[in-house]
């Protein structure tokens, strides 16, 4: 069902209105993405790749002591 509005541009329909909004979302979504990707790719600055090798270090720590509990408490179930 669609919804009609008045608004300065005469009657616009509230459906049309979201779709347009969906696909604009869309379409920042996808540059954002690939703004953030073509900077990480090219990226040369020293600091950044620090900070992303830190950010791996501590996510492996953590999925290794979270994988080592879990996998002893399975093998306590067997």
């Amino acid at each position: 069902m669609s919804t009609n509005c008045q608004s300065e541009h005469g009657d616009v329909s509230s459906d049309d209105e979201q779709e347009i909004m969906r696909r604009n979302w869309k379409k920042n979504i996808s540059t954002i993405k690939k703004t953030a990707f073509r900077e990480g790719a090219t990226s040369t600055d020293i600091e950044s790749d620090v900070m992303f090798q830190m950010g791996f270090d501590n996510g492996y720590k953590d999925g290794f002591k979270d994988g080592y509990t879990n996998g002893s408490y399975k093998s306590t179930m067997m």
